[in-house]
């Protein structure tokens, strides 16, 4: 039998675990920007629907809240809000949440590894992540949204 537990550290859950990413980008970008869509123009609809998206983060807080648990969610809160616009317009171009799905995916997979190195101190561990574990999703999101041309049909699944 494989046993993944020998080969990744023990707190690398999110490599193998996709329903989060998979649920948030049904979620905020399948069906409640879709609905903002109906209601605002897509700036605001996508300006809403990122925020929000960040806002719930801070639900993290709910397990508990200390020093390093309140400046790691409120540094999440803040990327949320923006790979939620990334995240969203990317969506409003190509028509579907399945790019987002995936680069969600890789984001809290690549989070997993770099929150749990064993450092000095939280922020030193924040620093590591943005820079290793976000930066990949950032630009990967970038270059779709700069090179793929906008599809016009309206079907986001």
């Amino acid at each position: 039998m494989f046993n993944v537990s020998s080969i990744l550290p023990p707190q690398s859950f999110s490599i193998l675990d996709i329903n989060m990413g998979v649920f948030e980008e049904i979620m905020f970008r399948g069906i409640i920007l879709t609905i903002f869509l109906n209601y605002f123009s897509e700036k605001k609809a996508l300006i809403y629907t990122s925020v929000l998206f960040g806002l719930v983060h801070y639900a993290n807080l709910l397990n508990g809240v200390n020093y390093e648990m309140f400046i790691y969610t409120t540094v999440q809160v803040i990327w949320a809000i923006g790979m939620g616009f990334l995240w969203g317009y990317l969506v409003l171009k190509t028509n579907s949440i399945f790019p987002g799905i995936i680069l969600h995916y890789l984001s809290n997979a690549f989070d997993s590894l770099w929150l749990y190195i064993p450092t000095s101190s939280i922020e030193i561990r924040l620093i590591y992540m943005l820079l290793f574990a976000k930066f990949i999703p950032i630009i990967i999101s970038i270059i779709i949204i700069r090179y793929l041309p906008r599809i016009k049909e309206k079907v986001f699944m």
